[in-house]
């Protein structure tokens, strides 16, 4: 392998999508970022969070050939809406998972442990 093949590509552009906008969600492929954030979290409001799960885990099976870094926004390990999200997050299949108001290594611990969790459920 020469060093531009082990180097990491760099990301120039993430662009936030809101869950639960199924018209937001449709039109962020062909926007030119190298990869978008499926937000759970602040752009989504309480009473559709439900649906957004439903939206982005669909949205990505729908997905082949992956050109874009798929991402998913979580709410934070402390919400009421954590566990679901990360349930939900992890059979949807994204690339990576961004976890907010990770604040110290112990915070980081404990959402690692549960992410392993809802891996092998």
């Amino acid at each position: 392998m020469n060093q531009t093949e082990t180097r990491a590509r760099l990301r120039r552009s993430f662009l936030f999508v809101p869950g639960s906008e199924e018209r937001k969600l449709a039109k962020a492929p062909g926007l030119g970022a190298d990869a978008v954030i499926l937000d759970l979290e602040d752009g989504v409001a309480p009473a559709r969070k439900t649906e957004a799960r439903k939206l982005i885990r669909g949205f990505l099976q729908a997905q082949s050939g992956r050109a874009i870094e798929w991402l998913i926004r979580v709410n934070g390990l402390h919400t009421p809406y954590f566990e679901a999200d990360l349930e939900s997050s992890v059979r949807a299949g994204p690339d990576a998972l961004v976890s907010p108001k990770v604040d110290s290594p112990e915070l980081l611990q404990l959402v690692d442990g549960h992410l392993t969790e809802a891996e092998h459920a």
